[in-house]
């Protein structure tokens, strides 16, 4: 009869080290699920940011076309009212 104990001892041997192996899986797993979450978090943070740079620009866009208009009125319009004081004093024959 042989000796049981070698290859009992083989078979403890292949289940340490597929226990180890699972282990080292599990963990690797559990580092790179973790690595994704930061990284997914980084890159939600990266579009608010973007989103809020676009707000802000849209914003200053808007602006700048109303300080383009309240610039031109300021000067268009005292001219305009001064052209229109000028044809009315042309036609009533001048200041008295």
């Amino acid at each position: 009869m042989t000796d049981p104990a070698p290859e009992l001892q083989r078979a403890v041997d292949r289940l340490t080290s597929s226990i180890d192996q699972l282990r080292a899986e599990l963990v690797r797993k559990d580092v790179y699920e973790s690595d994704q979450r930061a990284r997914d978090a980084q890159f939600q943070g990266l579009r608010d940011d973007v989103t809020q740079l676009n707000t802000r620009m849209d914003r200053g866009d808007q602006q700048r076309a109303a300080d383009r208009r309240l610039i031109l009125t300021s000067i268009i319009a005292p001219v305009i009212v001064a052209l229109i004081m000028l044809y009315v004093a042309a036609q009533v024959g001048g200041p008295a």
